[in-house]
């Protein structure tokens, strides 16, 4: 950066405040204030909430230094705030939105600094005019420092951008997101040579979250090989958060999909496969499958890392109300859905009964004594009101739900009044 600063540091008076200025607590303010100001369709998106929380807390110390007069502009060496600006141009955010969270930030820093002036000034006794003035000497510094440091932050979101067109990343993207939401018949003959994707193919598409997006690709580009398939089409949707899809030109062996679970499972992986799906129509099918298992990890925390949309099918279908599922587990199991270890050694029994057709059975399955399996379901029937044979099927989709949601009670303690041992 080239170019004299204008501004003076701030007044004597005011650096004993400036360095115990909480900027812990403004970061968190400003964090969350972005989120919601600029990037709300991110507030879910833990690494990317995070990423945006560690270019604030860089910028505010850097800022804190300028106003001081212990660094310069010129010397101002940013990693985080450019890091989190090439992982914006990366994911497809605007330029815009990533300008409005500057001014949303240094807006709310301008404030809080404002507070510490005028309570440090009235601790003082200092008269009204001095601490206006260098208050808006100190302001004008602020601003500075955030004028220059959106220059740097914009170059770098322009050049990662132009290396994304270069390298066509940023086009694929585009034509997939079009093609997603496109509701007229497409012509696919010649995005071929664009895509390096056969969108004729019969897709299967797989959500990696918690990774970012080039180890996820490697991790995609291993899938393809062990299962076989032909195609290979990476979108990065978040800075941790990658979709796929997988292609053959026939259908998909359930051998082959059972491979990329495995995987997952082996790979410890938080990740979730749909069903395979022909054509254009067969890409938004797999996508609006994904969408339904993001959901669902929300709603359905319990639900486990490696998800496949047969499997869940029916947590989907059941979770479209979340709060109407919960008041339905809360009817149906009563003090069985609490949050303690014996309401979940009942719940677990209730099931492999339900599973396994005898008593004998379900006690090997858990590695009891039959007599213990006996105990546990008279008591669960005690509970419930009425015997398991009665309202099977509402309990059985109650202990789906339950151990899906999580749902922890209001009153975790335990009135199940069962013995530890059992």
């Amino acid at each position: 950066m080239t170019g004299a600063t204008r501004t003076k540091p701030i007044a004597d008076w005011l650096r004993e405040p400036l360095a115990h200025w909480d900027l812990d607590s403004l970061i968190e303010r400003i964090a969350a204030r972005g989120t919601e100001g600029a990037f709300p369709g991110r507030r879910e998106d833990a690494p990317f909430v995070e990423l945006l929380r560690s270019s604030v807390s860089e910028n505010l110390r850097h800022l804190r230094h300028y106003m001081l007069g212990t660094v310069d502009l010129e010397s101002l060496e940013l990693r985080e705030p450019l890091r989190f600006a090439r992982k914006q141009a990366e994911i497809g955010s605007s330029q815009n939105a990533l300008q409005h969270s500057y001014r949303l930030g240094i807006q709310a820093a301008v404030e809080d600094w404002g507070s510490v002036v005028a309570e440090e000034g009235t601790g003082r006794g200092l008269p009204t005019a001095t601490v206006a003035a260098d208050l808006v000497a100190s302001v004008a510094r602020m601003l500075e420092y955030s004028d220059a440091v959106q220059g740097m932050v914009a170059a770098e979101f322009a050049d990662q951008e132009a290396e994304l067109r270069r390298t066509g990343q940023q086009i694929r993207r585009q034509i997939i997101l079009d093609l997603l939401n496109r509701t007229d018949p497409v012509d696919t003959s010649d995005l071929l040579s664009v895509l390096g994707y056969d969108l004729t193919h019969v897709h299967l598409a797989i959500q990696i979250s918690d990774i970012a997006p080039s180890e996820a690709t490697r991790i995609a580009q291993d899938l393809r090989h062990l299962s076989g398939a032909g195609g290979l089409l990476p979108m990065p949707i978040g800075v941790a958060e990658t979709v796929f899809w997988l292609g053959r030109p026939r259908s998909w062996p359930l051998a082959s999909v059972e491979v990329i679970l495995s995987e997952g499972w082996l790979r410890e992986l938080t990740m979730s496969v749909t069903r395979p799906a022909a054509g254009v129509p067969g890409l938004k099918q797999t996508h609006r499958e994904l969408a339904e298992m993001a959901k669902l990890r929300t709603v359905g925390p319990m639900i486990g890392r490696v998800l496949h949309y047969p499997d869940v099918q029916l947590d989907v279908l059941l979770l479209q109300a979340p709060e109407a599922a919960r008041r339905f587990v809360e009817d149906e199991l009563g003090p069985l859905a609490e949050d303690s270890s014996s309401a979940e050694r009942l719940r677990q029994t209730v099931e492999a009964s339900y599973a396994y057709g005898s008593h004998v059975q379900t006690a090997v399955a858990l590695g009891v004594h039959e007599h213990t399996v006996r105990n546990r379901l008279r008591r669960a029937e005690e509970l419930l009101g009425h015997s398991l044979a009665e309202r099977r099927t509402e309990l059985q989709i109650a202990l789906r739900l339950r151990a899906t949601m999580g749902l922890p009670s209001k009153d975790s303690s335990d009135t199940t009044g069962l013995a530890s041992g059992l």
